[in-house]
This record gives structure tokens, C-alpha cells and sequence, in this order.
């Protein structure tokens, strides 16, 4: 990999002398802005006690590059600091230890921290520009064009009427021939990608339970890494369509979680104290919910079609991920306190289905399907 010494402008800002300002260095040569603007930027982010610390903590970074409009991607496979492993366009990546910039597959750093190729990466910041990796460049409406085009052939492979199968192939068709859609860019949507969202302590154990949950119903995996450092990443595994999906229903059930909490506490003011066991009664009463919704999708889809191999859609994610990193762990136990209000309140939640590409359930021809990898 070819490597470029680049300092980040340190010495043109009055620096000398050696330091560890990697963090510093990076950004600053990715983002293309000045080494004293995000030199100043990062100082003003770190806790006063820890600023006479060597480096920059992570969180402070992760805080940074939000601030300036940067997602932070996990891959999801094992990839290393090597041009054909990595994205085109400005990054900057995360290896043990290190941060370095990576423009369009050359290194820019004071010395080569690539190891030949073989250093494996942690993650990367990239700019966001509101699509996800696999349609970089992509305008929002030739994206849902291809969310049409998708939908309308899913439905043709699930519905059991031959009048409803030929008019959904030949709506299909007709999109395809008119704005040029090749298959490919078809196939890119289906692509399984990872979104992290970094947390300096555990989520609440009600918080997590529910998330699970939504996962499960849109077809999103959600997981639970431990940084080398401190904290977790909370990591959303599954595809594009689906992600879109859980962000919505994430926010629809966190809202309605909070105004039930506190619809219960008009109704009983002496109950603060049960804040914990209430929410997580409630996060067991949407995952039953889920579960009865599912289990209901699955019998009425396979009575119409007896040639279909029904496969939940968080069970290909799943599937799909061990095949990547292997075996999932058991994961950890969450209890608390029963609250049958809550528990109530969470199977009266409501789930709005049309948000999600295909239903919750993955509708397979028998002897045609494949795991997509």
C-alpha cells in the first residue's frame, strides 16, 4: 500500500518535536481542514482531568467526527489496512492504538502503519452523505426507485394470486426498461452492512430487550461489542431496507414506551419507584407481541403457498453473521421485576408493518434459495 508522509500541517502550525497526535493527524488530513482547528476542537471535547493524558480517547474522537458529519462503519468481515479491502474516498481508520488517514487507498501518515498489508482494522470514519456504503453516490430518489422495484418483486414472489403475481413482474419490467436498472444495483441493496452506535456504559436492560425486539421484527440482529478501551458498541446487523425500518420503529416504540410510562404514573403517583420493572414489563409485552405477530405471519403465508421455505428475516441475518464471524455467544441474562400494567402497555403497542421491505417474514421458493453472501 502506498504510503504518503504527511504530517497534517503540525509543523506549518508552529509545533516541533515528536507527539502522539495521531487522532490530530488524521482527521485533520481526511476532513481537509486545518491541524490547529482540530487540534482546538478535540482539546475543547476532552474532560479537563484527562488532558494532560497522551492521545486522544475514543469517545472524544467518535464525538468529533459526528460533530463534523462522519458515520463511523464496523466492517463486516475481517479487513485490513490494504487498498483493495478498503472503500475509495477520504477515511479515517482505526487499527490498535493508531488512527490513520486513508485517501483513496494511500496512506497518509508519518510512517507506514500497514505491516505489509496484514494489519487488521478496527473500523472507519467516513463522510455521510446520507446512504449507506453500498450506494455511495446514490440520490435518495434513484434509491427508491430501487426500494420499488425490490418491493414489487418480493410481493410477486410471496402472493398466492397469479392476476396479483403478473401485475407486480410487469410493473417490475416496466421501472427496469425505463430509468435503466441492472440487477446489479438491485443485488447492492440486498448486501447485509453493520451500523455501530458507541455507548460508554450498558444500555439499560429494558432498553436493550426492546431493541432486540424491534430487531427481531424488522430482521435486524442486535449486539453487543466490548471496545478495547471503554465502553460498547451497540451493533445493528442486517440490510439496508431493514436498518431503515428499525430506525423508524425504534423511535415509534421508544415514544410510545414514554407515553404509556407516564400515562401509568398520572394514574398512580406513588409508583415512581417502579420506573425499572415497568419498562422492562413493557419490553416483554412488545417481544410477545412480536413473537404471536410472527408466528401468525408465518402460518397464514404458508397455508397460501405450500411451495415456499417461510424464513424469518432475523434468522437469515443471523445466519448470514455466523457465516461471517461465527457463533453467536448466548448473550446476557436480563430479569427485573414483573409490572402488569407495563406488560399490558407493551402488547398494545403499536407496529406499523408498511415500514418494513417484504413484511417481517422472507418468502423463499423452495429449491431456489440461497444464502446471499
Amino acid at each position: 500500500m502506498r504510503v504518503v508522509i504527511d504530517d497534517g500541517g503540525r509543523a506549518a502550525s508552529g509545533y516541533k518535536g515528536e507527539a502522539n497526535d495521531c487522532v490530530c493527524r488524521a482527521i485533520a488530513i481526511a476532513t481537509e481542514r486545518p491541524y490547529q482547528e482540530i487540534y482546538d476542537a478535540l482539546k475543547a471535547l476532552m474532560e479537563p482531568r484527562k488532558r494532560r493524558r497522551s492521545g486522544v480517547e475514543e469517545l472524544t474522537q467518535h464525538k468529533l467526527m459526528e460533530t463534523l458529519g462522519w458515520t463511523w462503519v464496523t466492517p463486516t468481515k475481517k479487513v485490513h489496512l490494504r487498498e483493495d479491502e478498503l472503500p475509495s474516498g477520504r477515511l479515517v481508520v482505526s487499527v490498535y492504538q493508531h488512527s490513520v488517514a486513508v485517501v483513496d487507498g494511500v496512506i497518509h501518515d508519518t510512517f507506514d502503519c500497514s505491516h505489509n498489508g496484514t494489519r487488521r482494522i478496527r473500523g472507519y470514519y467516513k463522510k455521510d452523505i446520507g446512504s449507506h456504503d453500498n450506494v455511495q453516490g446514490m440520490s435518495i430518489e434513484r434509491k427508491k426507485l430501487l426500494d420499488r422495484v425490490t418491493n414489487l418483486l418480493a410481493l410477486s414472489d410471496s402472493t398466492g394470486f397469479e392476476a396479483e403475481d403478473a401485475t407486480a413482474r410487469d410493473k417490475a419490467a416496466e421501472l427496469v426498461a425505463k430509468y435503466d436498472i441492472t440487477m446489479d444495483s438491485l443485488k447492492d441493496l440486498e448486501k447485509f452492512e453493520t451500523i455501530s452506535e458507541f455507548r460508554v456504559g450498558n444500555l439499560p436492560s429494558y432498553e436493550f430487550t426492546l431493541l432486540d425486539a424491534v430487531g427481531k421484527f424488522c430482521g435486524v440482529l442486535v449486539l453487543k461489542v466490548s471496545r478495547q478501551n471503554a465502553g460498547y458498541d451497540y451493533n445493528f446487523f442486517g440490510k439496508p431496507q431493514d436498518l431503515e425500518a428499525f430506525r423508524y420503529m425504534r423511535e415509534i416504540t421508544s415514544t410510545q414506551q414514554d407515553r404509556a410510562w407516564m400515562d401509568y404514573l398520572s394514574a398512580h403517583p406513588y409508583c415512581a419507584r417502579q420506573r425499572i420493572s415497568w419498562k422492562n414489563s413493557f419490553a416483554n409485552g412488545v417481544a410477545e407481541k412480536i413473537d404471536a405477530l410472527m408466528h401468525a405471519a408465518t402460518a397464514q403465508q404458508k397455508a397460501m403457498r405450500q411451495d415456499l421455505v417461510i424464513v424469518p428475516r432475523h434468522e437469515q441475518a443471523m445466519a448470514e453473521y455466523e457465516c461471517l464471524f461465527g457463533k453467536l455467544g448466548s448473550g446476557d441474562e436480563y430479569g427485573g421485576g414483573l409490572n402488569d400494567d407495563g406488560y399490558e402497555a407493551g402488547k398494545n403497542v403499536f407496529l406499523s408493518k408498511s415500514v418494513i421491505s417484504g413484511g417481517p417474514i422472507r418468502q423463499l421458493s423452495c429449491g431456489n434459495w440461497k444464502m446471499e453472501r
